[in-house]
């Protein structure tokens, strides 16, 4: 049973007009779907959508409690097991112009995508590499009452060098992972000196080099 919830309105009428005047009023253009059930076209408002999607992005479960009216003046239904699968933003002010809801078959493995999560980052060896986080999110397959928050990749062991590839992950039981397993997860990779810095350290060296040659021809 999830703790999370997102009150919803119904809303009759649908197109680019209706959802400026949601955006004008502080709310949200969604969408509900799921197996079983027609798609349903719903507001919600923006400052609680923000505050739950926060803490549950698009792995937690949520209930919806959808209400009738503009503004849900009247009372609805309970729709439970739902997660957020799509978040539409404005590419130029990243405002949130839609989202879709989700109605999750609990009876069935369905596809998440859940964050990767470093652990024993401070108890590595300091051997002079330095950590790149390669993959970040990985595409997993599970039943929703076996979705688990992240995966985690333990770095405490690994050495300059060293790569952690999807197919060194073990997934926790009923976890299927979707991603190649050739995918680099983590790498430990020593710093190059760049070709700036080789100029900067010659032009440095050079003009003890060129007073040092001058000494020994006027001597």
């Amino acid at each position: 049973m999830t703790d999370f919830v997102l009150a919803a309105s119904k809303r009759a009428n649908v197109g680019k007009g209706v959802a400026r005047e949601l955006r004008r009023r502080g709310r949200v253009p969604a969408v509900l779907y799921g197996p079983g059930r027609e798609p349903a076209a719903l507001s919600v408002e923006l400052r609680r959508l923000q505050d739950v999607f926060a803490k549950v992005g698009y792995t937690h479960l949520l209930n919806l409690e959808i209400t009738e009216g503009q503004d849900g003046e009247a009372a609805g239904e309970i729709v439970s097991n739902v997660v957020i699968k799509e978040v539409q933003r404005d590419p130029i002010s990243g405002d949130i112009l839609h989202v879709d809801f989700y109605q999750v078959p609990m009876d069935r493995p369905v596809q998440f995508t859940v964050p990767i999560v470093l652990t024993g980052v401070e108890a590595r060896e300091n051997d002079g590499g330095i950590i790149q986080h390669d993959l970040r999110e990985i595409d997993i397959e599970c039943r929703p009452d076996m979705l688990p928050d992240h995966i985690t990749v333990d770095v405490s062991h690994l050495k300059a060098g060293d790569v952690v590839t999807v197919a060194d992950i073990t997934p926790p039981a009923g976890v299927r992972i979707l991603n190649s397993p050739d995918e680099a997860v983590v790498s430990i990779v020593l710093p190059q000196v760049t070709e700036e810095a080789e100029t900067e350290e010659q032009e440095a060296t050079e003009p003890e080099l060129v007073g040092k040659k001058k000494a020994e021809e006027e001597a």
